[in-house]
């Protein structure tokens, strides 16, 4: 029993599981529904005012983030629920895709693209 004892105290220092958990955003921007929106607007938002241009690393692009253009994301600071409209902005339709050849990257303008999820989750046409 002396055993079984040490082991939950050991079990009580651990983190939560859920503290240790990578948070992805609101689900909405996870469905195919709000993704053929955010499609339709990918014109306006490659050429908005607030859309970033921002030059890519050559060591970022060539082997720390080769193939894992979600990772490179993910390292500069955008939040998850950015990553597959900035990987659309930039005509990929694979986050494998961003490799040695990315020497510029659009970022979605992010206060645009909850304008855009406000109006999709209110215009009720959502479907799950």
């Amino acid at each position: 029993m002396a055993a079984s004892n040490t082991s939950a105290a050991s079990i009580s220092r651990v983190a939560p599981v859920g503290s240790l958990m990578f948070n992805p955003g609101p689900p909405v921007y996870f469905t195919d529904a709000f993704r053929r929106v955010l499609e339709d607007h990918m014109g306006f938002l490659r050429t908005h005012p607030s859309t970033q241009l921002i030059v890519v690393a050559a060591q970022d692009s060539d082997w720390a983030f080769e193939n894992d253009l979600f990772g490179f994301l993910q390292n500069i600071g955008i939040p998850p629920q950015y990553h597959w409209v900035a990987m659309r902005m930039n005509n990929y339709t694979d986050p494998t895709e961003f490799g040695a050849s990315a020497s510029l990257l659009l970022l979605p303008p992010q206060n645009v693209i909850e304008q855009i999820r406000s109006a999709y989750m209110t215009s009720g046409v959502m479907t799950a």
